[in-house]
């Protein structure tokens, strides 16, 4: 069971908010029970699926159980991993499906983003390979192998930009990941009428916490932005 120090942050809210948190799973289980004890320290009323706190109606899908999770909440905080989950319906994660529930729900939205996908947005940028999301994955995996294979046989450190790959040979990689933060950004729009975008690099649970705090530990910046 995961705790945190009561002493970092008041209890200042009673339960009256809910908070919706979007998130793939997989190898991020315990960053998921820190969120949640944390938001619940605060009061915030947290809904995650991993912690049994979704309510299910046994008449629908897990997919429309989770959308009507997001459109009954206040708040909506994303989550943007390389690992972007297994739960797919019509080509797109669930966790993307949420990302645009609660847009089109107008939820007041923060996103948190693993930094090491902006290193990898870098190396295929480099690569010039952006115009191709189907290549993508193949591509990313291939190079991974081949910084592994390079490293073994000449003991020579890797290039930081693959740092993340040290020790894991089999790294998985999802190109939908590149999707949802070009989701979340909106770069499509005039940047001067973009709201409701911002995305926090993090590539550890202080720098998490840090941004949780910030954001909702403040009972009056939370009242004024559900006025």
């Amino acid at each position: 069971m995961v705790t945190i120090d009561e002493n970092v942050v008041d209890r200042v809210f009673n339960e009256e908010y809910t908070i919706m948190v979007s998130s793939s799973v997989h190898g991020f289980e315990t960053e998921l029970e820190l969120i949640d004890a944390f938001l619940t320290h605060l009061g915030l009323k947290v809904v995650i699926s991993k912690s049994g706190t979704l309510k299910v109606n046994p008449r629908l899908g897990n997919f429309e159980n989770c959308l009507n999770a997001v459109e009954e909440c206040d708040l909506f905080l994303g989550i943007i991993r390389q690992n972007c989950g297994t739960g797919i319906s019509n080509s797109e994660s669930i966790t993307f499906q949420e990302f645009k529930r609660a847009r089109e729900c107008d939820k007041p939205c923060w996103y948190i983003i693993e930094s090491k996908i902006e290193n990898s947005k870098e190396l295929l940028r480099s690569l010039e390979m952006r115009e191709h999301p189907n290549t993508y994955s193949k591509l990313f995996n291939w190079i991974v192998s081949c910084f592994y294979d390079i490293t073994i046989r000449t003991r020579h450190k890797m290039p930081k930009v693959m740092d993340m790959f040290r020790s894991d040979k089999t790294h998985t990689f999802d190109e939908e990941c590149f999707k949802m933060e070009d989701f979340v950004n909106q770069k499509w729009k005039n940047r001067a009428e973009v709201t409701n975008n911002w995305m926090q690099y993090c590539k550890s649970w202080g720098e998490m916490e840090r941004f949780l705090r910030t954001n909702f530990a403040d009972r009056s910046l939370i009242e004024k932005v559900l006025m």
